[in-house]
């Protein structure tokens, strides 16, 4: 709970309106920071953003399911890729899932 509720707090101090965003601000959020890169590392949004798309998995998805996904990137398939074949998404809804995870959860 310590190390969730930084994570909140660090993603908060970046996006102080985070808390109020809508499911499609978030998804907006999430999709900038695919271009966004240097942003993403230097507020340190992987960890932050990172945790609650990894939470959201888990509670959707089997540690059996999950393996297979990382496995399947690990072997050559590209993020897209992995989100089609193991998740049965494409990356959008995927996203929206997460954004709405954000949006509920803040």
């Amino acid at each position: 709970t310590d190390h969730r509720n930084m994570e909140i707090r660090r993603l908060l101090q970046v996006y102080p309106k985070g808390s109020t965003y809508t499911k499609d601000e978030w998804l907006k959020v999430l999709n900038d920071l695919k271009n966004e890169r240097d942003f993403c590392f230097k507020n340190e949004l992987g960890y932050s953003l990172g945790w609650f798309a990894l939470e959201w998995t888990y509670m959707n998805y089997s540690i059996e399911e999950m393996h297979k996904f990382l496995e399947s990137i690990s072997k050559g398939q590209t993020w897209e890729e992995a989100i089609q074949s193991i998740m049965k998404m494409d990356e959008q809804t995927y996203l929206g899932k997460i954004a709405q995870y954000l949006a509920d959860d803040f």
